[in-house]
């Protein structure tokens, strides 16, 4: 059992860049990079999640404040979260 009380353990680590393409289509490359198959062969992230709102997780309209939080779905029998300063995590789902 981990600190936080969680028995699962993380499968996947990555970092998102939030200077590069949507967060959503990131999330994809980096579940089909898990599952070692090509993007095409998963299911559409918006059946999981609304696409627009995970990509605004890390944006912010003020300029001067950096976005803060974390967001975490299920996609793929994986349980997914990414934090605003750019984490990734997937694990089996239960």
């Amino acid at each position: 059992m981990n600190q936080h009380g969680d028995e699962r353990e993380t499968v996947f680590r990555s970092t998102i860049d939030p200077t590069g393409r949507s967060l959503s289509l990131q999330v994809v490359a980096a579940v089909a990079t898990f599952y070692d198959v090509d993007k095409t062969d998963l299911d559409p992230i918006y059946t999981a999640i609304e696409a627009d709102a995970l990509d605004r997780l890390l944006t912010t309209s003020d300029p001067g404040r950096s976005p803060n939080g974390s967001i975490s779905f299920a996609y793929e029998e994986l349980d997914v979260t990414v934090t605003s300063d750019g984490a990734l995590r997937l694990r089996e789902c239960e």
